[in-house]
């Protein structure tokens, strides 16, 4: 997709979100979250302002990160400890609440 002669982003057919940044960044942000915690931070901060993130971005993205993370505490949950599937739960209430806008 081009928007004033640049690159904004490339659509994949089989499933339309995939062309948009924001989703891999919430992708990206649920792995490190899901596998070390909040110690990963900082890394998505710095995509964050690298990308140079709006209010609108914001949303949107916490509203990829509860789905993503709902889909990996799913894929969790069954196999394995309770300590581990709370842990990812906690990213996906923040989301949800970060995403809660007027």
């Amino acid at each position: 997709m081009i928007e004033n002669a640049e690159l904004q982003g490339l659509v994949d057919f089989d499933c339309v979100r995939y062309g948009d940044p924001l989703f891999w960044m919430a992708l990206t942000w649920t792995a490190i979250v899901s596998d070390i915690g909040q110690a990963g931070a900082f890394y998505l901060l710095e995509l964050k302002r690298f990308l140079g993130m709006t209010a609108h971005n914001e949303v949107i993205f916490a509203l990829y990160s509860a789905l993503i993370g709902i889909d990996f505490y799913q894929r969790i949950s069954t196999h394995e400890e309770p300590e581990c599937t709370s842990r990812m739960m906690n990213p996906v209430e923040a989301s949800l609440i970060l995403a809660d806008v007027d």
